[in-house]
């Protein structure tokens, strides 16, 4: 078959893919996830509401953390 317009090559650059080797570990790694995800929105939503003080402790947790 003749080539059309432009056709770019198909090429794979690296291992994009994610892979579960079990449904324990996928369905944790999912509850974990949303966890996160409630956890962090929660977060980002209070902000703005939060005074200086406490925004500078939340940081503060953070940063000591690592």
């Amino acid at each position: 078959m003749e080539a059309v317009g432009i056709e770019l090559p198909q090429q794979n650059t690296g291992d994009t893919s994610f892979s579960c080797q079990s449904g324990a570990e996928c369905g944790t790694l999912d509850a974990d996830l949303a966890q996160l995800t409630d956890d962090l929105t929660l977060v980002v939503e209070a902000w703005p509401r939060l005074t200086d003080a406490m925004c500078e402790k939340i940081v503060a947790m953070i940063r000591s953390a690592d």
